[in-house]
């Protein structure tokens, strides 16, 4: 066998090895570009603008999503003179303001749409 011969028959044998190499990688990304476009459709919107409150009051305030039922889920406390975003990104539900003593401060009404305006809260006259 010649040295040319044998060049070929070592080429022949890894066609098979780079074919099986270049269609694991396209397969490889089609599969990252699907999981990308899933992702993007399904969770983009979960990182969206948040609804801003800005505490002006002299308290910590805990900030509650309160239900159609009256049941209250707990969002966020709000420290004295700070501003901060709502973990969620959408305050549809009606928001409450209460003290850690557990006075209510505040309401924000229910919205039919997610409402992405800041609350602004202050303390109320005496």
């Amino acid at each position: 066998m010649t040295q040319t011969e044998s060049g070929r028959v070592a080429l022949e044998r890894r066609r098979p090895r780079l074919f099986i190499l270049l269609i694991s990688l396209v397969a490889a990304a089609l599969v990252v570009g699907v999981w990308l476009i899933v992702f993007a459709t399904n969770f983009a919107d979960t990182y969206g603008p948040y609804p801003r409150i800005d505490n002006r009051t002299d308290e910590t305030l805990v900030i509650f999503l309160e239900e159609r039922d009256g049941e209250r889920l707990r969002l966020i406390e709000v420290p004295p003179h700070s501003t901060t975003d709502l973990p969620s990104n959408c305050a549809a539900g009606e928001l409450v303001a209460v003290t850690r003593d557990g006075t209510e401060v505040a309401r924000r009404p229910r919205s039919n749409e997610c409402n992405l305006e800041q609350w602004t809260i202050e303390t109320p006259p005496r």
